[in-house]
């Protein structure tokens, strides 16, 4: 379960701006002036229309949510009772699921649930109270199309069961965006009432979710894979000293996972996690990448940086420096797949590069943001493509594309490049040396160098993969990358990585110790 947690540390004049972790907060009905955030307090008033419903919301196609409010309450209801809503699954301006929180004239609280303005069943007392400066606490979920809640006083411990149950029977909403509200029975007459919401948690479920972080130095094992998941499994596929963690670049303080690549891709780590078996899939991830136009090849200096069954999505650097990316097949020597589309503005590498991928209907989608940036993106899109199936490997392998397949029957410069090569490891050309032929000596001679090297299969020809086992014998090593905080959904945009939550303030007694007198 991945919470998005508000305690509003910052200054904004008009609305709510974003949260630490950069999510944005919407304004729906009413004005932005009508919001402000102090440090510690996010306000929301009704100085007009108080029957019109003001909400603040975060976007996202959510579906089971489950929302924990902290308000303290401005003054006791006149007129009419003022309502603080519990947002969920809203679609539009009438199509949303809400819980209110009913401040009572009498200054007792209520709980009742709508579908839009309507609502459903009937309201509830709960035997909480309140008077104006009161600090309330809410809790609200929606399960399928059931909501559930409960209200107490931050002086209170939470109570341990629901007191409202209700479930919507028509018109269901599937998924929609959560957040908070203010409004008022029409008749209410307080003069501009207000509440301050003081923290805000939205927790979700995400299909699986794993910092990628352990004990700096330890190898990744299954088991410390496993001590870092919130949701879900990740495997390690060819663990080793290639994948280790370290807190040399850091995600929300903590260590990731660095991947050195091996020499072939079944020597290279390789993180894998399930898919959904069928529909829409996204994934986000955080990769530090070095700048690759530095090793000297230009674009073909490449990694594999996210392999499913019948795709790759590589990157290499641009001469500006920045992440370039295309899908690749799994025969290294083929051509790779460009974009139909490009928007947004260009990612430097050298930096972690917060990566998510979607993939829905034929359509692929990637989108790179520096770090935690909500926003500013490269975006890529690839239509009409058949599915890449259904897991993904998180994965650092090396080659270089420039590399062109040479096999029995080739001459000239490029077969003298790898003959000169060999010779370099130590093996024997014969009497002929490095004549530029590939002739059947050579094939042999390839053939026994991808056993030496573990590359597969062993065919005798060639390839970026075997000329790639071939740099790293020779020590040409390139750096490794670093990955962190990997989450998987059904199809909606995931966004940054939250940081680790706070707990709550504890409420404190207050006593005197003195002599009596």
């Amino acid at each position: 379960m991945t919470i998005v947690v508000d305690t509003f540390p910052r200054t904004v004049t008009s609305g709510w701006g974003n949260t630490p972790s950069g999510l944005g907060w919407q304004t729906n009905g009413g004005e932005e002036e009508e919001r402000r955030v102090v440090p510690g307090a996010a306000r929301m008033s009704l100085p007009t229309n108080p029957g019109g419903v003001r909400s603040q919301t975060i976007v996202r196609p959510w579906g089971d949510t489950q929302i924990l409010a902290h308000f303290r309450v401005g003054q006791l209801s006149e007129g009419a009772p003022v309502l603080v809503g519990l947002i969920l699954r809203r679609q539009s301006s009438a199509a949303w699921y809400r819980v209110r929180v009913g401040l009572e004239l009498d200054g007792g609280v209520s709980l009742s649930a709508t579908r839009g303005v309507t609502q459903v069943g009937a309201s509830v007392t709960t035997g909480v109270t309140y008077g104006a400066g009161s600090r309330l606490r809410v809790r609200a979920r929606v399960d399928g199309h059931r909501l559930r809640a409960r209200v107490w006083s931050a002086s209170s411990p939470e109570p341990s069961g629901w007191q409202l149950d209700r479930t919507v029977g028509e018109d269901t909403i599937p998924a929609g965006d959560a957040g908070v509200a203010l409004s008022a029975f029409a008749t209410n007459s307080n003069d501009a009432p207000w509440v301050d919401f003081e923290r805000i948690e939205i927790t979700y479920p995400l299909l699986a979710e794993n910092t990628l972080s352990g004990p700096v130095g330890q190898q990744v094992t299954n088991a410390r894979l496993a001590d870092s998941a919130q949701a879900g499994t990740v495997t390690v596929r060819h663990p080793g000293a290639r994948a280790v963690y370290d807190d040399a670049e850091t995600v929300r303080g903590r260590a990731s996972i660095r991947l050195a690549s091996g020499g072939h891709r079944e020597e290279t780590p390789h993180l894998r996690v399930a898919l959904p078996t069928t529909g829409a899939w996204s994934a986000r991830w955080y990769a530090w990448m070095p700048r690759l136009q530095d090793a000297g090849h230009g674009t073909g200096e490449v990694r594999s940086v996210a392999v499913m069954p019948s795709l790759a999505w590589v990157v290499h650097g641009t001469a500006a420096g920045n992440v370039g990316s295309r899908l690749h097949p799994p025969g290294l020597a083929a051509a790779g797949q460009v974009w139909d589309q490009e928007t947004g503005s260009a990612t430097a590498l050298g930096q972690w590069v917060r990566v998510e991928l979607r993939y829905a209907g034929g359509v692929f989608e990637s989108r790179n943001f520096a770090g935690h940036n909500p926003s500013g993106h490269r975006g890529n899109i690839w239509n009409s493509l058949p599915d890449p199936g259904r897991t993904l490997d998180l994965t650092g392998y090396r080659w270089r594309r420039d590399r062109a397949l040479v096999q029995w029957g080739f001459s000239g410069a490029e077969v003298r490049a790898l003959q000169n090569e060999l010779l370099d490891l130590g093996y024997s050309l014969g009497a002929g040396g490095a004549n530029g032929d590939f002739d059947e000596r050579m094939h042999n001679l390839v053939q026994l160098v991808q056993r030496d090297l573990g590359v597969t299969p062993v065919d005798g020809s060639a390839g970026p993969e075997t000329r790639s086992a071939i740099d790293l014998a020779l020590g040409r090593v390139p750096p490794p990358l670093w990955i962190s905080h990997l989450a998987i959904a059904d199809g909606a945009w995931i966004g940054p990585a939250e940081p680790d939550a706070a707990p709550p303030p504890v409420a404190r007694l207050g006593f005197t110790v003195g002599i009596p007198i």
